[in-house]
């Protein structure tokens, strides 16, 4: 399929690949990275260029290193941190730091949630309390509330 004349023609955004197999690996991809602990295990590395190891992250995180290990083997698995051998420690990185802005999407969108979500419980509770106000305003005294039995 050609582009109409004067028009650009998109950008081979699959990279050349067929989009199932591109959409098959960014599924598992994001699969991979909806895990709480290891959406937060991005965010630190995204934060520390030089890499951590195991026992670092895992103290920061504060999990046990043997999870922290399974988690980042599950991160690694899919391509999204690298594992670097130094001495006799392993250091993590970041494969690319776009995963990092995935995540923060993801939390902005869900902190946008948040926010509205306390705005409507927000007005929902001004709106109740100026209810509960006018209710007591118009409500009968207790010398009127005698006189009616």
């Amino acid at each position: 399929m050609s582009a109409a004349p004067g028009v650009d023609a998109p950008a081979d955004v699959w990279g050349g690949f067929a989009p199932a197999q591109v959409r098959d690996r960014a599924a598992r991809r994001l699969r991979v990275m909806g895990h709480p602990v290891r959406l937060q295990m991005l965010e630190r590395l995204s934060r520390r260029p030089v890499g951590t190891t195991v026992e670092q992250l895992a103290g920061a995180l504060g999990l046990p290193p043997k999870v922290a290990s399974s988690h980042l083997r599950a991160l690694a698995r899919e391509g999204l941190v690298a594992r670097r051998q130094h001495a006799q420690h392993a250091r993590y990185t970041l494969a690319d730091r776009d995963y990092a802005l995935i995540g923060a999407v993801s939390y902005r969108a869900t902190v946008s949630e948040l926010l509205a979500i306390a705005a409507a419980i927000r007005e929902g509770a001004a709106s109740s309390a100026a209810r509960d106000e006018d209710r007591v305003r118009h409500a009968p005294s207790p010398v009127e509330r005698n006189r009616s039995r």
